[in-house]
Formats: C-alpha cells, sequence, structure tokens
C-alpha cells in the first residue's frame, strides 16, 4: 500500500513548525535572562563601586572610580560579625566571601571571572565582566592603604570619596525616626566619608514608620547613590524643603541601623 506523498509533506512542515516554535522559546527565554542580568547589574562602569572581601582573616575593600579612572585598596585586619558600612562607615556596593586572600586587582578580576561560583559574590556576571575590563584599564596607579585607627575618618574620606557625589555638592538632612538613638550621627558620618553635603541631623519628633530617600525637583545621582547604599525607595517630594535630599530613617529598618 502506497502512503499518499501529501502526508509527508504535511508532517515535514509540523515538524518544520514545531521546532521553529522550540527555538524561538529558547530565543525569547535567553534574551530574557539576558536582560534580567543586566537589570540586576549594580556596576554601571562610570561611577564608584566598592567591594568588601571576607577573607580568613581579614577584610579587604576594593573602590573602583570610572569617573577617575582610578582605584584604591583597603586592608582591615579582622572580620566583622555585622555590616562594616556601619560598623565603620563604609559603603558597600558587593561583598564576597573567598577562602584565600584576594591581594590585588589583578586577583579580584580574575576571581570574579574564575571563581565566581565558590566566592558567594553578589555580583552578577555582567558585573564581572566589567569590573574585569575596568581594572585592566586602569589609566591611574592604584593605591593600597592598611587601616590605621588613628586617622580612620581622615583616611575614609580620601579613600572613600565618590567624586561625583562631591561635585553634586547636593545638600542632605537626615531625619532619625528609628527610636534607636545615635543612629543619624552614624548614617551621617556614612555619608561624609563619601562627600556628601550633610547640612543636619535630626530626631523625628515622633517615630517614623517607614524609610526612605526623598528628593526635590529633578532625581540627580546623589539621591540615587545614597538609596542605593542605604537599600531605601527614592520619592519624589512636590513640595520643597529645606535640602534637595532628605533621608528618613524609620522604625522598619531600626534593627539594620542600630547595629
Amino acid at each position: 500500500m502506497k502512503r499518499n506523498p501529501a502526508h509527508y509533506g504535511s508532517a515535514y512542515h509540523l515538524a518544520l513548525f514545531v521546532s521553529s516554535l522550540i527555538a524561538l522559546v529558547i530565543l525569547v527565554a535567553l534574551v530574557i535572562k539576558v536582560f534580567l542580568l543586566f537589570q540586576q547589574s549594580s556596576f554601571d562602569g562610570r561611577h564608584q563601586y566598592i567591594v568588601e572581601v571576607q577573607e580568613p582573616q581579614q577584610t579587604r575593600f576594593f573602590v573602583l572610580n570610572p569617573d577617575s579612572q582610578s582605584a584604591n585598596t583597603l586592608l582591615v585586619e579582622g572580620i566583622f560579625p555585622s555590616s562594616p558600612m556601619l560598623a565603620l562607615g563604609v559603603p558597600i556596593d558587593a561583598t564576597m566571601v573567598s577562602s584565600s586572600d584576594i591581594a590585588s586587582f589583578s586577583d579580584l578580576g580574575n576571581a570574579l571571572l574564575l571563581r565566581k561560583n565558590e566566592l558567594h559574590a553578589s555580583t552578577t556576571i555582567v558585573d564581572a565582566v566589567n569590573i574585569f575590563i575596568f581594572l585592566h584599564t586602569l589609566t591611574k596607579t592604584t593605591t593600597q592603604h592598611t587601616l590605621s585607627a588613628d586617622q580612620q575618618d581622615t583616611l575614609f574620606s580620601h579613600i572613600f570619596v565618590d567624586a561625583s557625589v562631591y561635585k553634586e555638592g547636593e545638600s542632605v538632612a537626615i531625619v532619625n525616626g528609628t527610636d534607636v538613638a545615635g543612629v543619624g550621627n552614624k548614617i551621617a558620618r556614612l555619608f561624609a566619608h563619601i562627600g556628601a553635603n550633610v547640612v543636619s541631623v535630626t530626631t523625628a519628633d515622633v517615630p517614623t514608620p517607614t524609610s526612605s530617600v526623598e528628593y526635590v525637583g529633578n532625581s540627580s545621582y546623589t539621591a540615587s547613590r545614597l538609596s542605593r547604599i542605604l537599600h531605601l525607595p527614592l520619592v519624589h517630594l512636590s513640595r520643597t524643603a529645606i535640602s534637595d535630599i532628605t533621608v528618613v530613617l524609620g522604625r522598619d529598618r531600626a534593627t539594620a541601623f542600630g547595629q
């Protein structure tokens, strides 16, 4: 019994259609994955980026400054039980844990690309590639520092100053609504280290439920930088304020900020 040639033709077209559909689904999934990777990435290759590396006996900070084509490292003996962001007043963009010392920028770039799975790094592969490229195209000599307690604030203001924040010079007011004493000054110290223009630190009359970074006018790099450092939402104010940016510290972050 002979089969109808049309049957083979329709089966071929059906198989072709199914294969094309599967290929399209795979392509769309890959595009979405790449899009999400870029969206989740935090190093834009234009502004300051600080990586904290927890080594076996010490903590090392790598400060990348694309806007000035420079980089610094800071070595601090010991491991911090809580975030060094508040303990030392150091802004952190990414963290990683290494079983061995990462003593140079070359080590950092290679580790992020080749050992990412064992580093528990918070960076994405896109961040790793961008950091690797930046470190291998530096035009200025990198500088390494070791923490000295008596010169801490002076040293930090030199190492961690964000040129873009400093140049914008936007006024920043801090309102402590956490009901925990001293939190406002702790955040002010952190902001001062990156060159922010802190004009006031006050305590709210009553505890504030939620934290936020509020700004008037157009959103600035400084507002978005402070928002990212503290992991707080940006809120646009239509009314006037005493400062360009107001950082409201609420009870929802009292535990984190009170460490």
